[in-house]
């Protein structure tokens, strides 16, 4: 009946049609039947009408009906082929059997189709996992109609892991039991194992800049500086002009001062590992910041700032992150005069612009990504930068941009 219903309105019409014709045709011989009508000229050329009408509206009816369904199983192998050609499919019957198996099943897990039909599910799984009690009642829950859909591990024919993204589909008969499972899904080891790795180089960097944050704290805030004002102590001003001291000290003394700065960055950064950390912010003039922050590095007279607004920050991190940006913008520079210029673009977007290389939107997401660096890039680099300090950006909740210019490239912070 739902089939019926799903019919195309000119095919029902055909058969209500075909319906009511023969309704008139029987109605007229049952009443000649039963004496209650006499079989007149008219009367029988109406019955022998209808009936004529009924043989090839009904005939019509089963052809329509026919292209009808064969329309419907074609779209079905259509999409069934369509699945076929870029996912895995297994057909399970309700124990867990396997049925039937695709060819980008045999490529992913190395068994030939008659290797693995007719051999259980359990062929394919991990022996921890097979001692677990949750997968004890897996085949339990799909027999009962439930579907599952996730990450999961499974063994290859040569004993290797291989991690599928699947659903796992019951298929219940007209009576409502489970008689088959269908499984769809898609091979994600290579994924799976980058994330894996990124997830082990973040914890290993997690713990670097706990280790950094530790010893930049015992050498720059406590050893360097006690160690310069025990020199000056014992040193006379007359000495350290004797000396021509004056000027190392004072380098010293810059040097130090921006190396606290960074480091009150890296203690900020590393304060965001911490579970539920809220990032601490205070209203500060941006261009302020920015100034004295450059004010001792060797490139400030290359950065030019215009008037920024004034907005709360977190004044650590986010001149880190800025900064990150423009010795981007100076060191993938190949101009005579490498120049780098930050100013509000419009009433929403600061713009730190270069007269660099440059960089498509797409060199962009892509050189974002952790541990990614450019190609052919002569530079050294770690490829975490730009990616931490779009993270630093992002927990302030502001987003970046990238706007390639016809001569180098314009990041973009939308900050409000």
């Amino acid at each position: 009946m739902t089939k019926y219903f799903n019919l195309p309105k000119s095919t029902k019409f055909i058969f209500l049609l075909a319906a009511l014709c023969f309704k008139v045709f029987l109605a007229i011989q049952l009443l000649i039947l039963f004496n209650f009508i006499h079989a007149s000229y008219e009367i029988t050329v109406m019955s022998l009408v209808s009936f004529g009408l009924y043989i090839p509206l009904s005939a019509k009816f089963v052809y329509d009906i026919y292209c009808f369904y064969k329309r419907e199983k074609q779209l079905i192998d259509d999409k069934m082929a369509a699945i076929n050609s870029s996912c895995i499919m297994v057909v399970f019957d309700e124990n867990g059997t396997i049925l039937e198996v695709n060819e980008n099943f045999c490529l992913s897990t190395g068994y030939k189709s008659q290797e693995i039909i007719g051999e259980e599910h359990r062929t394919l799984i991990p022996p921890e996992i097979l001692n677990d009690t949750k997968y004890s009642s897996f085949w339990d829950k799909l027999r009962n109609g439930k579907y599952f859909e996730g990450n999961f591990q499974r063994t290859k024919k040569d004993g290797s892991i291989v991690w599928l993204s699947a659903t796992y589909t019951p298929v219940k008969s007209l009576s409502g039991k489970v008689y088959q499972v269908i499984k769809i899904a898609q091979d994600i080891t290579e994924s799976y194992q980058d994330k894996e790795e990124i997830l082990k180089q973040n914890t290993y960097l997690e713990h670097a800049a706990k280790i950094l944050r530790h010893d930049m704290h015992s050498g720059i805030n406590t050893y360097m500086p006690r160690g310069l004002k025990s020199l000056q102590r014992r040193l006379t001003q007359e000495k350290i002009k004797e000396l021509k001291l004056e000027a190392p000290i004072r380098l010293i003394e810059d040097g130090l001062k921006h190396t606290q700065k960074v480091y009150d960055g890296v203690r900020e950064f590393t304060n965001l590992v911490k579970k539920d950390v809220v990032l601490e912010k205070q209203k500060k003039d941006l261009q302020s910041i920015l100034v004295e922050y450059l004010s001792l590095t060797s490139y400030s007279d290359q950065v030019k700032i215009d008037w920024l607004p004034e907005i709360p920050v977190n004044e650590p991190l986010f001149c880190t992150a800025i900064d990150n940006f423009i010795r981007n913008g100076l060191k993938y520079n190949d101009s005579d005069t490498k120049l780098i210029k930050i100013e509000m673009v419009d009433d929403n977007y600061i713009g730190i612009i270069d007269n660099g290389r440059g960089m498509t939107k797409d060199q962009f997401i892509e050189n974002s990504k952790p541990y990614t660096r450019g190609q052919n890039k002569g530079e050294n680099g770690t490829g975490l930068g730009l990616n931490i300090s779009i993270a630093i950006l992002n927990e302030h909740g502001f987003t970046v941009e990238c706007e390639p210019q016809k001569k180098g490239t314009m990041i973009k912070v939308k900050i409000k």
